[in-house]
């Protein structure tokens, strides 16, 4: 991983991480619903993590091809 896709994944992070703090002080009472939302974003995050370098795969093939076809 490059410096600046560490950096990405950092801004998400904290950005996730904020977003998690809004709706814990937004549902305070209902802490189950916290805490299911919580566990939904992280493991969202964590799969963009794992997904990520695929997708980035993916992307180069296409360009590859579309290069090709124009050349």
């Amino acid at each position: 991983m490059t410096p600046a896709e560490l950096i990405y994944f950092s801004v998400i992070a904290l950005t996730l991480f904020s977003i998690i703090l809004l709706i814990a002080f937004i549902f305070r009472k209902r802490k189950k619903s916290v805490l299911a939302i919580t566990i939904l974003l992280v493991i969202s995050y964590i799969s963009y993590i794992a997904y990520y370098p695929t997708l980035k795969i993916k992307t180069h093939a296409e360009r590859y091809i579309q290069l090709e076809t124009y050349l």
